[in-house]
């Protein structure tokens, strides 16, 4: 056998990816809901929105109004949330004496929503009769 001279061998190196901020990806999110939010409210869409506080919205509360915005939350998604909600109104009337759930963004964000997908309701029904 021949003296072989010893190869170097380099090893391959994974991709590096950037890593991702989560965090960041949430507040940007979290901050264009607001501001869709925030154009409703200057535009006053919605008698709801004199008592919405849209800072007080939390990360759910804005998933839901972003849901609703692109059409896509069911009837069902929103139940599940408007029950959700009420341990928190049930600590907030437990904490606070003066508390007043219509002046609440939280409930406030809630009928909004609620009387949107009633009205949206309504008119896919009348639909569904007219074309029977």
């Amino acid at each position: 056998m021949e003296n072989l001279e010893p190869i170097e061998i380099t090893p391959i190196k994974p991709e590096i990816k950037p890593e991702v901020d989560i965090d960041e990806i949430a507040k940007e999110y979290a901050e264009k809901v607001r501001d869709y939010l925030r154009q409703l409210k200057d535009k006053k869409a919605d008698v709801h929105f004199n008592d919405i506080n849209i800072d007080e919205l939390t990360h759910d509360d804005l998933i839901i109004a972003d849901k609703f915005r692109k059409g896509i939350l069911s009837n069902i998604e929103f139940q599940e949330y408007c029950k959700g909600l009420k341990p928190y109104f049930d600590l907030k009337i437990k904490e606070e004496k003066n508390f007043k759930i219509f002046k609440d963004s939280r409930a406030n964000l809630e009928g909004w929503i609620g009387n949107k997908l009633m009205v949206l309701t309504a008119k896919t029904e009348k639909i569904k009769r007219a074309s029977n």
